[in-house]
């Protein structure tokens, strides 16, 4: 019994120090990783240092000292560490899955919604900030960075040293599905409205595949069905 309590103390305590993305380091993941970008010409730009910034879904990189923004126009996708990001509209998204005709994808962005009704010292309520783009204004994303307290010419070290002293920023997550080269959300809803579906024979095909829609492999499915 001892062993058991301390195995499920030690996870607990794993769960609690878990990272979180914070305003003085607004970023998806705890380091700058290695990776390479794609170019949409299909160029290779290897052995850089990479992260995404979750203020805006932007590809950061370090170019000597400095902590630079991609341009979003080249991009095509970027391997950083052991997962891939696909450019869509300018934001990155994490390829859960690839299928034959399209793949599985997750977004990570700031939670507004959190943010507002969470007392985390922005001075920023539900009732002043009307939407996204106010909020992120509030915040202070007005550098050409997209970042919290990310500048243009940011140095690299100087950001590293102070990633731990900020205020923890709200996140959520979201699924998306791309069908050749159509996104849509991971939902039922917007599953039933895709242009040209028969609404009977996909009502049929959720019910026999028992589609769960927050299960990528399950969503692996409705991606191949919507690509026929």
């Amino acid at each position: 019994m001892a062993s058991l309590l301390l195995l499920i103390s030690a996870a607990g305590e794993a769960c609690a120090q878990r990272y979180q993305p914070r305003d003085t380091w607004p970023y998806l993941n705890e380091q700058f990783l290695e990776g390479t970008i794609r170019l949409m010409g299909g160029d290779l730009d290897e052995g850089r240092l990479l992260n995404i910034c979750i203020a805006d879904g932007k590809l950061h990189y370090v170019e000597g000292s400095n902590i630079m923004e991609a341009d979003m126009n080249k991009v095509y996708t970027a391997r950083i560490g052991d997962f891939v990001y696909v450019n869509r509209g300018g934001k990155m998204f994490k390829v859960l899955v690839e299928t034959d005709h399209g793949a599985v994808l997750q977004f990570t962005e700031v939670d507004i919604e959190e943010m507002n009704k969470t007392d985390i010292g922005y001075g920023i309520s539900s009732s002043t900030a009307s939407s996204q783009h106010t909020t992120l204004a509030g915040l202070g994303l007005t550098s050409e960075m997209g970042g919290f307290g990310i500048a243009g010419n940011s140095r690299y070290e100087e950001v590293l040293d102070n990633k731990a002293s900020g205020k923890i920023i709200p996140q959520k997550e979201s699924q998306w599905l791309l069908v050749g080269g159509t996104m849509l959300p991971a939902s039922r809803k917007d599953f039933l409205a895709f242009p040209g579906i028969d609404k009977d024979d996909a009502v049929k095909f959720l019910k026999e595949n028992k589609i769960k829609w927050n299960k990528p492999l399950s969503l692996a499915k409705v991606v191949e069905y919507l690509a026929r």
